[in-house]
């Protein structure tokens, strides 16, 4: 398996479905790893994160065009994760200064459907709006010298 498989074949395999029909169980499980993928910091089996958000965005754009809002906050929420999840050492972003660049075009392609929703807290607009000024990953390492 692909790390992160599910997001790509998911859209796809649903689109098949001649009726779908919401249980209210939550069958849809993760298996909970304390060392796991997700649990690290980001690395060279993340990178493929930018595909699978090309690819997820080509399938519904090009069979949903409808669902176009939706797949743009899709594309902000995970270039913002990936982001956050970069940002938290100088080493990731220099390690992969590429993938952090994807993101934050992406990101900066995106965000503003995504700060229209009514869900999104004043941290994340923050947050969202200091790694778009390249200045998230400074104010934390700074905070974190200042804590020791």
């Amino acid at each position: 398996g692909e790390i992160n498989e599910d997001i790509v074949v998911i859209g796809p395999i649903l689109s098949k479905c001649n009726t779908i029909v919401h249980v209210g169980v939550p069958f849809y499980n993760y298996r909970v790893n304390k060392n796991g993928i997700t649990k690290s910091l980001y690395n060279e089996k993340k990178s493929i994160y930018i595909k699978h958000m090309e690819q997820v965005e080509n399938f519904f754009m090009s069979n949903y065009p409808q669902l176009e809002m939706a797949v743009h906050c899709f594309l902000a929420r995970y270039a913002y994760a990936s982001l956050l999840d970069m940002e938290m050492g100088k080493e990731t972003i220099r390690d992969y200064k590429s993938d952090y660049n994807k993101y934050k075009i992406i990101l900066s392609k995106n965000y503003k459907v995504l700060f229209a929703k009514k869900d999104i807290s004043f941290k994340t607009r923050v947050q969202i709006l200091l790694i778009l000024m390249n200045l998230y990953g400074p104010m934390i390492r700074i905070k974190k010298r200042i804590a020791k």
